[in-house]
C-alpha cells in the first residue's frame, strides 16, 4: 500500500517486516519514482530467514509482485516472491540493482527484465516456476547476473533476446524434458564459471538466431563462445525441493543454526572465477569463490582437503 498512498522518491527506503504477506495487488514502482546517483531508493525485505524473510504471496491471481518501469537508481533486497504469473518485471529503467530475491513458485517467467541498464543481480534465485527462471532482452539491455541460481524452471533457466548480459558463478539446473539451460536469440551472452546440471532430457542450450540445440558443453563453448571454464557436474544442492541451495559438503554445510556435514561435496565449491573475493568464506575455503548463492558469505560450505576428494569429475553431456 505504501507504494502508491506515499510519494516514494530519492533517498526514501522502504522497509517490509519479517513475515508471509497474501496480497491482491502487486507492488509498482514507475517514472515518478526515481533515485539518484548520490540518493538511491531502496526497497528492503527482512534478514531473518529462519523466520521466513519477507514472503510475498499472489495467491496465484496477482500479474506481478514487483513491477518497476522506467524508473532509475532503485535497489531491492531480501524479499521472497511467489504465486504470481511473474515475479519480478522491470522495463526501460536504469542502474537498478537487486540482491537476495527469490522467486518461486508463479505461473509464468520468475523474472522478466526489458532494457535495463546498468543493472545487476546478485545472489538471487528463480526456482520451480512456470516459464522462464530469467528471461531478459530488449535492444538496451545491459546488465548482468552474479553468484545466482535457477532452478527447475519449466522453460528454463536463462533466456537472452536481445542486448548484452552477462552470467558468472552461477548454477543453472534443471530436470525438466525439453527445458533448457540456456536459450539465446540475437543477444550477446557473456558467461563462464557456472556449474550447470541437466538430466530427463533437459537441454544445456538453444542458439534461437540458427534454431540450433546444444546438448553437449564442448559444441556450447565452440559455437557460442561462452562457458569456456563452466562444467556441467551436478551442484548437490542441500534440499531444492525446500528452496535450500547450500552446497553439500563432507567437511561442512550450513543448515539454519549450525553445521553439519553430507557424505558427498559439491564441486561448486570453489567452482568461481579466479581472482574474485572469497574472504568472507570460512577456513578451509580453497583460496577460491564458491559458485552458487552463498559464495563469499559466512555461510560458505567448505572445501575439502585430501588430494583424493579434490580430484575433480565433470561430464560433458
Amino acid at each position: 500500500a505504501a507504494f502508491s498512498l506515499y510519494p516514494i522518491t530519492a533517498e526514501d527506503t522502504v522497509y517490509i517486516d519479517t513475515g508471509y504477506y497474501f496480497v491482491t495487488n502487486g507492488m509498482s514502482l514507475g517514472e515518478i519514482n526515481r533515485g539518484l546517483s548520490n540518493g538511491v531508493i531502496r526497497v528492503l525485505g527482512s534478514t531473518n530467514r529462519i523466520r521466513g524473510g519477507t514472503l510475498i504471496d499472489g495467491g496465484g491471481f496477482v500479474t506481478y509482485g514487483l513491477q518497476m518501469t522506467d524508473t532509475r537508481y532503485v535497489d531491492v533486497a531480501h524479499l521472497r516472491l511467489k504465486g504470481f504469473n511473474t515475479g519480478l518485471r522491470v522495463d526501460n529503467s536504469l542502474y537498478c540493482h537487486f540482491t537476495n530475491l527469490e522467486v518461486f513458485g508463479c505461473s509464468g517467467d520468475g523474472i522478466s527484465a526489458q532494457q535495463l541498464v546498468e543493472g545487476t543481480f546478485s545472489r538471487c534465485a528463480a526456482w520451480s516456476n512456470g516459464g522462464w527462471g530469467l528471461s531478459v532482452g530488449g535492444g538496451q539491455m545491459d546488465a548482468e547476473w552474479n553468484q545466482g541460481v535457477l532452478v527447475d524452471n519449466r522453460s528454463g533457466g536463462l533466456n537472452l533476446g536481445q542486448g548484452s548480459f552477462g552470467f558468472y558463478n552461477s548454477i543453472i539446473s534443471s530436470t525438466i524434458s525439453n527445458s533448457y539451460l540456456y536459450r539465446v536469440s540475437q543477444g550477446n551472452l557473456a558467461a563462464n564459471f557456472n556449474v550447470l546440471w541437466k538430466t530427463n532430457g533437459a537441454i544445456l542450450g538453444r542458439d534461437e538466431f540458427r534454431s540450433q540445440n546444444y546438448r553437449k558443453l564442448q559444441d556450447w563453448q565452440r559455437n557460442v563462445g561462452v562457458d569456456e571454464s563452466s562444467v556441467i557436474v551436478d551442484p548437490l544442492f542441500a534440499d531444492v525441493s525446500q528452496g535450500d541451495f547450500h552446497l553439500r559438503s563432507e567437511r561442512g554445510r550450513w543448515a539454519t543454526n549450525t553445521w553439519v556435514t553430507d557424505t558427498n561435496t559439491s564441486w561448486a565449491i570453489d567452482a568461481g572465477r579466479m581472482g574474485d573475493d572469497y574472504a568472507s568464506e570460512p577456513p578451509p575455503n580453497g583460496s577460491r569463490l564458491n559458485a552458487g548463492l552463498y559464495g563469499n558469505t559466512t555461510e560458505a560450505s567448505l572445501s575439502v582437503t585430501s588430494a583424493s576428494s579434490r580430484a575433480l569429475f565433470a561430464v560433458s553431456m
